[in-house]
């Protein structure tokens, strides 16, 4: 009833008379916590998520409802602060840790390089709890080339290709971060080893001209795609070969 009629703040008063009676209740109180958040009663409900968080240290829902808290009102500290508590509770937790380092980023309160030397120790820790996951390591590599660690960042992305050397978004990752530095001979080189022997299948040699296309190689591209026109293409396949000759006027081609 309090829901259909939008009246949250009632909700939250009826919930803090439940709690006067059931004061041991933990699913009770985080009820009050979220409808004061939802009311804007926003000191209201950090005051009760408080309390819940020392009745209950552990649960991990009255902590993210906390966060949510901390942050409407503007204390990104105080909920990187709970993150902190929540990645000790679950110390491999992707969510945690990712949004750990996101929150630091968001800390006016001290500056840039420290928010970022912070921001890069939580994914760090990522990257170490999840060594043998290239989806991770890569995941985390992006989020390394957000704070410009760039370093750290190209690690990272040759972590994920020695640990999935046949999956080639890893190479294109990499390679297309090197091209966005600059450094377009070395963005080829890695590039190049997506379709190198013995990963110089159709597939490959066809993803690496498309990379090449897309990085305006046309002319690379099209010598790629003609390689991969020697093994079994798709008709689809043909279709593109020919907008490519088209595009480069070889027209009888």
């Amino acid at each position: 009833v309090f829901l259909r009629s939008g009246d949250y703040s009632a909700l939250a008063d009826y919930y803090a008379r439940l709690v006067e009676k059931r004061p041991d209740e933990i699913a009770l109180r985080l009820r009050l916590g979220q409808a004061l958040s939802k009311a804007g009663r926003i000191n209201d409900a950090e005051t009760a998520l408080r309390e819940t968080v020392a009745k209950a240290p552990e649960d991990v829902q009255t902590r993210l409802s906390l966060i949510d808290v901390f942050k409407a009102a503007g204390k990104p500290d105080q909920a990187a602060e709970q993150f902190e508590q929540l990645v000790k509770l679950d110390p491999e937790n992707p969510d945690y840790l990712i949004q750990l380092g996101n929150t630091w980023l968001d800390v006016a309160s001290i500056d840039r390089d420290a928010r970022r030397e912070k921001a890069a120790a939580a994914w760090q820790k990522l990257a170490m709890a999840r060594k043998d996951d290239p989806v991770v390591i890569a995941q985390v590599a992006d989020l390394m080339r957000r704070i410009e660690r760039d370093e750290d960042a190209m690690q990272l992305y040759r972590q994920a290709i020695d640990l999935a050397p046949d999956q080639p978004q890893y190479r294109e990752y990499l390679g297309e971060y090197l091209h966005r530095l600059k450094r377009t001979d070395e963005a080829m080189a890695v590039w190049a080893e997506i379709a190198a022997p013995p990963r110089d299948d159709r597939d490959n040699l066809i993803r690496l001209a498309e990379v090449l296309n897309t990085f305006e190689q046309p002319e690379r591209a099209l010598e790629t795609f003609l390689k991969a026109a020697d093994l079994d293409l798709t008709f689809a396949h043909r279709l593109r070969l020919a907008e490519l000759l088209s595009r480069a006027e070889r027209y009888d081609e």
